[in-house]
């Protein structure tokens, strides 16, 4: 069996081998491990030297396995948001998020002609405006 140039024998090793830092980057590296080192430092004093699982309380809220039925007034236009986080409504596609897929969402008219908020049980979760050859939508965070 013919042998490999030797240039070629062990060039993946070469291309796999940590690179040694050199001069200022070593200084850097030391400086950023100080820094981080201090941050940990600081959050165990604040804490008393505890662990923080020594520190660690249940929340006294219940958490339910599942949601309750999602229920919403007569007049709600009531859709099922799909698999990638889209709602469909009067022709068009709104992204509401991942966060909701596979649960139903309301729309309601707002006082403005065309405008549209989506909601997830009692949170708006965006506004829908019908009214431009575009409709534009906004996070109700952003509104």
């Amino acid at each position: 069996m013919a042998r490999a140039p030797e240039a070629v024998e062990g060039g993946t090793e070469r291309i796999h081998r940590p690179v040694e830092p050199v001069g200022r980057e070593v200084e850097a590296m030391d400086r950023r491990a100080a820094g981080i080192l201090a941050d940990v430092r600081d959050a165990e004093q604040a804490l008393g030297m505890a662990t923080p699982l020594s520190r660690y309380t249940p929340s006294p809220r219940s958490y339910p396995e599942l949601l309750p039925p999602i229920e919403y007034a007569d007049g709600d236009l009531v859709r099922k948001v799909m698999a990638e986080g889209w709602v469909s409504f009067k022709g068009h596609e709104f992204k509401v998020g991942r966060a909701l897929r596979g649960y139903r969402v309301a729309l309601r008219p707002t006082a403005e002609d065309g405008v549209w908020t989506i909601w997830f049980m009692t949170h708006p979760v965006a506004e829908v405006d019908l009214r431009g050859p575009a409709p534009q939508v906004a996070r109700c965070s952003d509104v």
